[in-house]
């Protein structure tokens, strides 16, 4: 066999056989990125220009209205001006002053199930629930003794006896002392 002399090596500083147009294809996504960027600063621009063109008639509207706010025109029914004014006397009862007062008188395995005053707070109509009727006669007795109150009153009880351990639920009137009779 004869012996062939092949040059795999490629010839330092020769280019590759490459035509001419795929030269330029490279500049397709260039100029189709410069296109994008410029759009998006038009539209940047735009927006800032309509951004502050409606804050300038925001402005203008709220300063050169010359008018005064729009005010009530329809008076309060009776009925709606005493439920609002029993309203406004229920948030103006001294609530925390009778939440310390009844925290006090804590006693275990006793819950508070409502506490409601009348509408000037003279009187209290406290339902409790307790796991005996010691427990409420103790209950009763540790509000007397806060002198928070005037006189505790117990209005009514009932017990459960049918179920083992039942309960004793009860209510009671409490008198605070600043409270007029």
């Amino acid at each position: 066999m004869k012996r062939l002399a092949i040059d795999f090596a490629a010839v330092a500083g020769a280019r590759p056989n490459v035509p001419a147009y795929l030269h330029l294809l490279w500049l397709a996504p260039l100029v189709a990125l410069l296109l994008g960027g410029w759009q998006w600063l038009q539209i940047k621009q735009q927006n800032a220009s309509l951004e502050r063109a409606l804050q300038a008639s925001v402005q203008q509207a709220f300063w050169q209205s010359g008018k005064p706010p729009a005010q009530a025109t329809g008076a309060l029914k009776p009925a709606q001006r005493q439920a609002l004014n029993e309203a406004v006397k229920q948030l103006n009862l001294p609530w925390a002053a009778w939440f310390a007062a009844f925290e006090r008188a804590a006693q275990p395995k006793v819950t508070l199930l409502a506490i409601n005053p009348s509408t000037q707070g003279s009187t209290l109509a406290i339902s409790a629930e307790s796991d005996s009727v010691e427990r409420m006669l103790a209950y009763v007795e540790a509000l007397r003794r806060t002198g928070f109150f005037r006189d505790v009153v117990l209005r009514r009880h009932r017990s459960d006896d049918s179920v083992a351990g039942g309960s004793v639920q009860f209510e009671l009137l409490a008198y605070p002392q600043g409270a007029a009779p």
